[in-house]
């Protein structure tokens, strides 16, 4: 049966960890997915439920072999910075790494992130929750930047 949580209500953890504990792993594309949400908005939403997602599931894990993997759907929004446009067709290859000061503009796996806007500061938060679980709770967390 479905089940429909608030993932931003103080209780959703604890509502989702008895229906994680019956999983082997959780796909999390849950967000407000727009570039020009705001900070609140974010915050609210997609922060706040990242954090009950990831905690429902290390209670669940440690519950006696629940919810083990997390996949967290990320946003290619957060290496593009400055190339990023509202549309795939407004994306401008030129301006990537206009933030740096070196001559190189090509981004590589080494390269540090480079938001594009509070969505992409929210993901990478969450990308980075996914890191804090899986040291602290043994969670297997794999994050996912999907975009065009």
């Amino acid at each position: 049966s479905r089940t429909e949580l608030d993932w931003a209500a103080d209780d959703s953890a604890a509502l989702a960890t008895p229906l994680l504990a019956a999983c082997d792993a959780v796909l999390h594309l849950a967000a407000r997915p727009k570039p020009w949400e705001t900070h609140q908005t974010v915050l609210l939403n997609n922060v706040a439920g990242d954090c009950a997602l990831f905690s429902a599931a290390a209670d669940a894990a440690c519950g006696g072999g629940g919810c083990r993997r997390v996949v967290y759907a990320s946003t290619n929004h957060v290496q593009h910075g400055a190339t990023m446009g509202p549309s795939p067709e407004s994306l401008d290859s030129s301006r990537h790494g206009a933030h740096k000061q070196s001559e190189s503009a090509l981004a590589s796996v080494a390269s540090p992130p480079d938001p594009s806007c509070f969505y992409a500061v929210g993901k990478l938060h969450g990308e980075n929750l996914g890191r804090l679980f899986a040291r602290q709770a043994g969670l297997e967390v794999v994050a996912l930047r999907i975009g065009w």
